[in-house]
């Protein structure tokens, strides 16, 4: 049996390590949305985009209503904090709006991103974000300052006094946009009712 020079056996590892590894692929696990990865402007346009796209669903307060998620508080930073961008942009580029999805530009997609992240009190910066798919893998949406989040609570609206209609003070199915099923109505109460 014929024996291998041992520079062959260190060199063969050394070289299949080489040739698998590709630095331009991976990702910087320290860049999150903190790092002011988006624009003012692009915030802006998202909101715009907002109002006439997804606000019908996800709420005028992206606090979610029963037609969508809510896209601002806790629970939405703790499912998306690890996760990099482009897994959030193709889930809302894939499915959104709800009736007419892929019915807008990548970067009409990517400002609709820069708004979610500003209403989560990410900081937006000089740099603007890209659509390339490649970049969003680049940087994970992490969480925003502690004293800057958005707390899920329930909060009764206040009421307005107005002429009664058929719908009393509910403004819709299940009483408001966010399907609170309350109202202030203080006719029949403990006091009066017996069971």
């Amino acid at each position: 049996m014929k024996n291998t020079p041992p520079f062959f056996l260190l060199i063969t590892p050394f070289t299949l390590l080489l040739s698998c590894s590709n630095p331009t692929t991976t990702p910087n696990p320290h860049l999150t949305a903190n790092d002011t990865i988006f624009t003012p402007a692009q915030a802006d346009l998202g909101a715009t985009l907002y109002t006439t796209s997804c606000a019908s669903c996800h709420g005028y307060d992206l606090k979610g209503t029963e037609g969508g998620n809510a896209l601002v508080g806790d629970r939405f930073i703790n499912k998306w904090a690890e996760l990099s961008l482009d897994t959030l942009f193709e889930v809302t580029r894939t499915t959104m709006p709800k009736t007419n999805p892929h019915s807008l530009d990548d970067e009409a997609y990517v400002c609709l991103l820069a708004f979610i992240l500003r209403a989560n009190a990410f900081p937006a910066g000089s740099t603007s974000l890209s659509s390339d798919k490649n970049d969003l893998k680049q940087l994970k949406l992490g969480k925003p300052p502690v004293t800057a989040r958005t707390a899920m609570q329930f909060v009764p609206g206040v009421v307005a006094v107005k002429s009664r209609t058929i719908e009393a003070e509910w403004k819709q199915h299940r009483g408001d946009y966010a399907s609170t099923n309350y109202a202030p109505l203080d006719q029949i109460n403990k006091d009066n009712v017996k069971i």
